[in-house]
């Protein structure tokens, strides 16, 4: 299993031809410890940003969130079945037909992390004052045979490619989504024939402070991105301008309509 880790401060990563160029933030503190690997702890906000990540919702899925208390931006909400149909609307890196639950996404987290082949994970300390700890992994036969995922089944669509020449003529910039405060701000989208599908997939932890517990922010298939360069999510104006070069030069995909 292939693990690839945040090293440095922030700097560009370029990898080989299938594998977008990455832009790491942050200062590297330590592991990320066995305990938190096998005990990071879910929140709600966090099952319907993953909702995200999905291309459908089970109806024992949306029995199970709708209802729930929603704290976003400060405001208290209740989450409604018309949130998860938006969420499920936002362009982006998107798994398998075959998974439709948040917490099949949960439990393929708590697998990656916890396989005895896996690397070592390391907590970075951002601008912000917040931790964050990714890692990409394959999603291999035997993994998918552990969420009831068919072997030869992909694990999903790769949601983000390089703008290439080929490409930069039909890249349109659209809003993001809807719910989060990510949501705030114009990404380039492409729509392609065929949309790319892969085996890899990034899990993101995070936490308060070195003491607190660890909790899932996100899981989803594809690259690792940076985040999106708004002020309140990446505070360092250095950071948040190399974020915003990485998104320039990427795009999200979506089927075309032809």
């Amino acid at each position: 299993m292939y693990l690839q880790e945040q090293r440095n401060t922030t700097q560009n990563v370029n990898t080989d031809d299938n594998t977008p160029d990455t832009v790491f933030i942050g200062r590297q503190i330590g592991e990320v410890s066995k305990i938190e690997r096998e005990s990071f702890v879910t929140t709600t906000e966090c099952e319907l940003h993953l909702v995200r990540h999905l291309s459908r919702l089970s109806q024992s899925a949306r029995t199970r969130l709708c209802g729930n208390q929603l704290r976003e931006r400060g405001r208290h909400s209740v989450v409604m079945n018309a949130d998860l149909e938006e969420r499920l609307k936002t362009h982006g890196s998107k798994f398998s037909k075959f998974i439709d639950d948040t917490e099949t996404l949960i439990r393929l987290a708590k697998i990656l992390l916890n396989r005895q082949d896996t690397a070592s994970i390391n907590w970075f300390l951002l601008s912000d004052g917040y931790f964050v700890a990714k890692g990409i992994f394959t999603a291999t036969p035997q993994i998918k045979k552990e969420i009831n995922l068919p072997e030869d089944a992909p694990i999903g669509i790769c949601g983000v490619v390089p703008v290439t020449e080929q490409i930069k003529e039909r890249v349109v910039k659209t809003v993001r989504g809807f719910g989060e405060a990510a949501d705030r701000i114009l990404v380039n989208v492409v729509e392609l024939d065929a949309l790319p599908t892969t085996d890899s997939v990034v899990v993101t932890l995070t936490k308060k402070s070195m003491i607190d517990r660890a909790e899932l922010q996100s899981i989803f298939t594809g690259v690792l991105a940076p985040p999106f360069p708004i002020k309140s999510i990446v505070g360092n104006k250095t950071d948040r301008q190399k974020c915003a070069e990485w998104w320039e030069r990427h795009a999200f995909v979506q089927a075309s309509e032809k």
